[in-house]
């Protein structure tokens, strides 16, 4: 039997497709980021050279995003606890887990690996998992941003299956009403179908709740090129 090194095994883990890796510190900078974190975060618009040595606020993410990532950062390091925690970001309903790595210089690294997850029973199994589970607080809905929260909460509905008539019932609504948001979310979404509502839906694991969710602007202020 061949024992890895950990750097062969971070490569190894690192490969996998549609797997982000990272590895950050208690503060939010990053020691280590593949190809597939910088696709799902940053839509691959930055290079590793660009992202290792800064800071989560240095590469531009959302304040309240970055408060919210450092504060689990910074438990982990303390407690030793593992988290689970499901974000909606871009649009897409994502898991990220997080785990205390030992370095050899002492200080708390902690390893991050994130997964898209649609609507459905494996996000249902990550959800019932023996881990710390975390729903973010925050959102970065992407094209779904144009939604107003009423909007949002029908199209969650309509990602669940439920007809007009059952979601007029329970949002205590006439069904004139609700067809009209439907309407009005499907010009903005450019998707009058129900079949393409449905499925923009189920890829951000939409549940009603997630209407109430603080919004965030995607990263904007660019990592500085130097």
């Amino acid at each position: 039997m061949v024992a890895l090194t950990k750097s062969e095994m971070m490569n190894c883990l690192g490969a996998e497709p549609g797997t982000g890796v990272s590895v950050l510190d208690r503060e939010g900078v990053v020691h280590y980021v593949n190809d597939e974190t910088l696709r799902i975060f940053l839509e691959g618009r930055f290079t590793r050279e660009q992202i290792v040595g800064k800071s989560l606020a240095e590469i531009g993410f959302p304040d309240a995003w970055v408060k919210e990532r450092v504060e689990i950062l910074s438990r982990i390091c303390r407690e030793g606890e593992e988290y689970l925690l499901r974000t909606i970001w871009n649009g897409r309903q994502q898991f990220s887990w997080f785990r205390r790595l030992e370095s050899e210089d002492g200080e708390c690294r902690v390893l991050v690996i994130t997964r898209r997850v649609s609507a459905g029973a494996e996000a249902e199994h990550l959800r019932s998992s023996d881990v710390m589970f975390v729903d973010s607080k925050v959102t970065q809905l992407g094209k779904l941003d144009v939604l107003s929260r009423r909007e949002l909460e029908i199209l969650a509905l309509i990602g669940q299956g439920m007809s007009i008539k059952e979601i007029a019932e329970l949002i205590h609504r006439s069904t004139k009403t609700v067809e009209n948001h439907r309407i009005s979310l499907g010009q903005k979404l450019k998707m009058s179908n129900r079949v393409q509502l449905a499925t923009i839906a189920h890829e951000a694991g939409l549940k009603i709740d997630d209407s109430a969710l603080t919004r965030v602007d995607p990263v904007t202020d660019p990592v500085a090129k130097n």
